[in-house]
């Protein structure tokens, strides 16, 4: 009877620990799911939810490693976008409303990234580091 009830709480124990990284990420990020505009017809790709950071790394790599800079054009839209991350992203497609300075294509993109980008990303739990190059440098 003795060893039953060992094996029980042995076996608790171990499903805890093994489901605890697990229940620690869905806990940890923010419960408020996000809300954003998505310009109509003018998303650099389809299905930029998922592909965003796999396209802002080919962007990196073209731009920075190759030291290509031409225009990136979508196939979706037939639309050519420079590759930026602060230009095309965050004072363009992305700037919300109420953000005026990066809606008229100025440089002010950390209310954006306040507004927009954070949102999404407190949600999904992750820290990107994006911002440790792009807005550092434009005094934010």
């Amino acid at each position: 009877m003795k060893d039953k009830l060992v094996i029980v709480v042995g076996l608790i124990v171990a499903l805890v620990v093994i489901t605890f990284p697990f229940w620690y990420t869905l806990g940890a990020g923010s419960s408020t799911r996000p809300k954003w505009e998505i310009p109509e017809g003018k998303c650099v790709e389809d299905n930029m939810r998922a592909r965003h950071m796999s396209l802002l790394n080919e962007w990196r790599d073209a731009v920075v490693r190759e030291g290509k800079n031409e225009p990136y054009h979508s196939e979706a839209y037939d639309t050519s976008h420079e590759m930026s991350l602060t230009k095309t992203c965050l004072s363009g497609c992305h700037a919300q409303a109420t953000d005026t300075k990066a809606a008229s294509g100025g440089k002010d993109v950390a209310a954006t990234r306040a507004e927009f980008c954070n949102q999404c990303h407190d949600y999904a739990n992750v820290s990107p580091t994006c911002w440790d190059c792009h807005l550092e440098q434009q005094g934010e």
